[in-house]
């Protein structure tokens, strides 16, 4: 019997690994080569479900070289991936609501990004910007599902992403995302 969970799981490691080889090799020669290109829209046509955050992560990264547009629902018209959305993680934070998820794109950046709400955006909900030492660099109130967020002004580096609901309530689990250097 095959373990389809095992199967994902290394698909999402491979993945990000190929994705982190690429990212820091085009930081050192500020450029992406063909076969780099072609490694990354490879992964970037997977569908996010399959393939995890390399594929947002790859999705990113080319975004920096060109127009590229994904087809998410075309991509992930396979329901042996349906057992990601039934399969809901165990609360460890009391704080945490986690019946909604956050999903932070693109990432790495350079001075913006988008935070999109899957699932009820509550009413009041806000993000949070913290840097590495945790000061806050920025709040923004969410009124739509996906809300682009300026972080021109927040420098460059891994930033800590907390999305909450009218009452301080974490909705989901802290993200990450890195600004790299313009």
């Amino acid at each position: 019997m095959i373990d389809l969970a095992a199967q994902v799981d290394n698909v999402c490691a491979d993945n990000l690994q190929k994705v982190y080889e690429i990212y820091f090799r085009t930081l050192l020669i500020d450029t992406l080569n063909t076969d780099d290109s072609t490694t990354l829209d490879g992964i970037a046509h997977q569908c996010p479900l399959e393939g995890c955050d390399g594929v947002l992560m790859a999705r990113s990264l080319l975004s920096a070289y060109g127009n590229f547009d994904y087809n998410d629902s075309t991509l992930c018209n396979n329901n042996d991936y349906a057992y990601r959305f039934s399969k809901p993680k165990n609360a460890t934070n009391n704080n945490r609501i986690n019946t909604t998820n956050v999903i932070v794109y693109p990432n790495p950046s350079r001075t913006a990004f988008n935070i999109a709400i899957k699932g009820n955006l509550p009413e009041g909900a806000y993000a949070e910007v913290y840097d590495i030492v945790g000061q806050l660099k920025n709040k923004v109130f969410l009124n739509q599902v996906v809300t682009t967020i300026d972080c021109s002004e927040c420098g460059y580096g891994v930033l800590m992403i907390k999305v909450k609901n009218a009452n301080g309530k974490e909705i989901g689990e802290p993200k990450k995302v890195v600004l790299i250097q313009q």
